[in-house]
């Protein structure tokens, strides 16, 4: 038995220059056909500069599995910065 799994994934870039990564599993977005259908599920999609990352994790609990994909991004970022910085 062969199985195939499908993901989106999800960057982010601080303003230091580090990066960070996260994949979502395309099964958890049944919406989505595409990236732009994906982002469609993504409140404020493409304006999160300059929010907070303490705002961030207050919607770590949301049931959007492309919010919560972006805030691990933010932590996986964060945490480059901190291990170098």
């Amino acid at each position: 038995m062969q199985s195939s799994w499908e993901y989106f994934f999800t960057s982010v870039k601080l303003r230091s220059g580090y990066e960070g990564i996260c994949f979502t599993l395309v099964d958890l977005i049944p919406d989505a056909v595409c990236c732009s259908t994906a982002t469609s599920t993504m409140p404020n999609c493409g304006k999160i500069q300059g929010v907070m990352v303490e705002d961030m994790l207050t919607h770590m609990s949301t049931p959007t599995p492309l919010v919560r994909v972006v805030i691990v991004s933010v932590v996986n970022a964060l945490s480059v910065l901190k291990s170098h910085g």
